[in-house]
């Protein structure tokens, strides 16, 4: 091979490699996003699902009718930790 072919190949192989540096820098960053907007897309559905059949007042107070102390306890543990 020659040297004007070394180099062309070099080149084309910097690219190669260049190319799946960014896309696994773009998957990397875009994993998080694409859960995020799936989660709000599921949410959307189940607020859709209930919609005339339950308020969101009656979601809340349900929700807080199961709410133990127990469990308050450990959330403010929890958020503790992480604060």
């Amino acid at each position: 091979m020659t040297k004007a072919e070394l180099r062309k190949l070099d080149i084309r192989y910097r690219l190669y490699g260049k190319i799946i540096e960014v896309t696994g820098q773009v998957t990397h960053r875009a994993i998080p996003w694409v859960g995020i907007v799936l989660l709000g897309y599921w949410v959307y559905l189940s607020i859709r699902v209930l919609s005339g059949q339950q308020t969101f007042a009656a979601i809340a107070i349900k929700f807080l009718a199961d709410f133990r102390v127990g469990e308050g306890v450990a959330y403010v543990f929890g958020m503790g930790g992480i604060v």
